[in-house]
Parts: C-alpha cells; structure tokens; sequence
C-alpha cells in the first residue's frame, strides 16, 4: 500500500524546463519593472515553489537511479 511509483525522466525535464522558464518570466519582470506588486510578488512566490519542486524531482530521479545500480 505504500509503493510510490517510478519518477519517470520526462517528468524531471519537463519541470525543470518550466522551472528555467518561469524564473526568466520573473527576471523579464525584474528588468522591465513590473508594476503591480500583487502580481509581482505571485510571481516570485510561484517561481520559488516552482525552484523547489524541480530540485525535489531531481533529488527522487537521482536517488532511485542510485538504489536501481
């Protein structure tokens, strides 16, 4: 009942591509001075969770390629 499933290597890429493309949208908005500060601070958070879940993805990737050989 407690079996999780393979993390599968599509799954990583796609999240760390959307990840990459999220923080370049925060960066954009950076330059270009954003200014509605509600929006501007979802983006943040959005990106800093979005940083962490790809990171966790890894993490779970490289660690069941490691327990696999």
């Amino acid at each position: 009942m407690n079996e999780r499933k393979k993390t599968n290597l599509t799954v990583v890429v796609i999240n760390c591509i959307c990840a990459v493309v999220w923080n370049i949208n925060l960066f954009v908005d950076l330059v270009y001075g954003y200014t509605n500060t509600v929006s501007f601070a979802l983006h943040i958070v959005c990106a800093v969770v979005w940083d962490i879940c790809a990171f966790v993805w890894i993490l779970r990737y490289r660690n069941e390629k490691k327990d696999n050989g």
